[in-house]
């Protein structure tokens, strides 16, 4: 049972888009896993979409979707981006039920609401997830906090589990029937990023303190604590495997400023290359 998990991170998810479209074989996966922008790339797979359509998302529809970005970020009501260029994409990229994926996919989400988890899946035995459209799937996961107002009662997934490894190994035996010592993740992350630590000793805005918490929250807790339960299954032999794939500090690259396509795409390049090299060698049978 082999799992492709992505993470989120806004435009940082480039890197992971750049990887699967040079992987020919995506539909060796079993299933795949995603939250936030980590849920768009893995409808992608699940759709199994053009390799070029990877990272033509982030240098076309995500320059769009994030456009206006210097003066949004100083928005004092509301989310910074409205819902109609990011709705209009995703209907463009997803003209399915959430039932037509063709490989098992699960789709990260918080529920506004009842304030837990919600983990949309394709073979949702009790079929209440499979009559979704799958746009709309996919917008519950990317409605980041601040940035994004919340779909149909939910929010962006990142934060409960910004890397969902371990929410595709629970979906993995409890969805699909797998055993545990047969389950291989591979889990690509969108760079080792964390609020400077300087900022957090100085005097801060409002504003100030909710960008950095919303990063120490996407970024800390809902990516290392799965990240670290997801090590701890392989080295125990709970797992068969775990290969995470991640990329080194990409410094104040912001997740919603699209100057960072390129400049992440040039930065990443070695690590890119290494990525997919990984993920080849990952599919073997």
């Amino acid at each position: 049972m082999k799992i492709l998990s992505l993470d989120g991170g806004g435009l940082r998810g480039v890197g992971q888009a750049a990887i699967l479209g040079q992987v020919p074989d995506l539909d060796r996966f079993d299933m795949v896993v995603g939250t936030s922008v980590g849920s768009i790339l893995a409808s992608l797979v699940a759709i199994k979409a053009p390799q070029n359509v990877f990272v033509d998302f982030f240098r076309r529809q995500g320059m769009d979707i994030f456009r206006g970005y210097w003066w949004r970020r100083f928005k004092f009501l509301g989310s910074r981006y409205d819902d109609a260029i990011l709705n209009k994409h995703l209907k463009k990229l997803f003209p399915y039920k959430l039932r037509d994926a063709t490989v098992p996919l699960f789709v990260v989400a918080g529920d506004f609401k009842e304030n837990r988890l919600k983990v949309f899946s394709s073979v949702d035995p009790k079929f209440q997830d499979t009559d979704w459209n799958m746009w709309e799937v996919v917008r519950a996961s990317v409605a980041a906090p601040t940035y994004f107002s919340p779909w149909r009662g939910y929010i962006d997934g990142g934060v409960y589990a910004n890397n969902p490894s371990v929410v595709g190994i629970v979906a993995a035996v409890k969805d699909l029937k797998a055993r545990m010592e047969d389950i291989e993740v591979c889990s690509i992350g969108t760079g080792e990023i964390f609020p400077n630590a300087r900022s957090a000793t100085g005097f801060l805005t409002s504003l100030q303190w909710g960008d950095y918490l919303v990063h120490a929250m996407l970024d800390g807790a809902a990516m290392t604590m799965h990240d670290m339960a997801a090590r701890t299954f392989a080295e125990y032999g709970a797992i068969k495997s775990y290969l995470r794939i991640q990329f080194p500090n990409p410094c104040d690259f912001q997740i919603d400023d699209p100057a960072v396509v390129e400049g992440l795409l040039d930065l990443w390049r070695p690590n890119i290359m290494e990525g997919v090299l990984m993920v080849k060698d990952f599919l073997k049978p």
